[in-house]
């Protein structure tokens, strides 16, 4: 499966940790020699030799890029990418697809299928490990650019969720106003009523007040006019005995006290 090995380079250390790699093939002289180039590079490699034993893997999730032969028995590579693509609808799963075939039917059966990559044998080293390194470091701008998709979208239905609460509190908020306003325009109504019914009362209390005086007034009136008609009898009486005393007397002969008194 692969030539000229040694052009890779002895020591990639700074492929370490860069990601999980499942390696797809039924010739396990050829699965093993891949594995140990990508474990001395420092990948984390599983090797299966059967199609449908990798779907399950894959399906788990924790792939970071598949590697799949091109030509096996039971279920070959188009197939197994045919179904990550269109079954498991991962479409961001870096594919290398590799084949003994030097034809463009094939390359273009694979490339038809989802693969990213074929590679055709024998493979150079060097290539399979730049291909590698380049597709899992799409992938890892994929999942950046993801992320801050998602971020952006959480973002979103928060602001989206505030602008909701803020338009029901503003609702509110107008709703109160309005009602406040209507209670002092009716208190201001009230208000303008009563002082009206205290002007009213204001005047039947001072009309109360004149009626109250005017009757005092002819009680006072009232208790005057005795004396009053006594010292006005006494009056006339006095002037009376004056005339008789100065010698008046009427023309019948009488005198006009005589005949005031009779």
């Amino acid at each position: 499966m692969l030539g000229a090995v040694e052009s890779a380079p002895p020591n990639a250390s700074q492929h370490a940790g860069a990601g999980s790699i499942l390696v797809v093939d039924d010739e396990s002289a050829s699965g093993e020699l891949v594995a140990t180039l990508l474990k001395s590079q420092g990948y984390s490699v599983r090797l299966v030799s059967d199609g449908r034993e990798a779907l399950p893997i894959v399906a788990r999730g924790g792939v970071d890029l598949l590697l799949l032969d091109l030509m096996m028995s039971r279920m070959d590579g188009v197939e197994i990418c045919a179904h990550v693509r269109n079954v498991l609808a991962d479409h961001f799963l870096p594919i290398v697809i590799t084949t003994s075939l030097n034809d463009r039917e094939s390359r273009i059966r694979a490339k038809e299928a989802g693969a990213d990559d074929v590679l055709v044998k024998p493979i150079d080293g060097l290539e399979l490990l730049v291909r590698i390194d380049s597709l899992l470091r799409t992938r890892a701008q994929v999942a950046a650019l993801i992320r801050e998709r998602d971020r952006a979208n959480a973002e979103l239905v928060h602001a989206r969720t505030l602008v909701q609460s803020q338009q029901r509190s503003l609702h509110f908020a107008e709703a109160a106003s309005n009602t406040v306003r209507d209670l002092v325009e009716r208190q201001r109504r009230a208000l303008e009523s009563a002082k009206k019914r205290a002007a009213s009362a204001s005047e039947v209390r001072d009309e109360l007040a004149l009626c109250a005086q005017l009757n005092e007034e002819l009680d006072t009136c009232a208790q005057g006019l005795p004396g009053a008609i006594t010292s006005t009898v006494v009056r006339v009486a006095d002037g009376a005995e004056q005339t008789t005393d100065d010698g008046y007397e009427s023309p019948d002969g009488r005198s006009t006290v005589a005949t005031a008194v009779k």
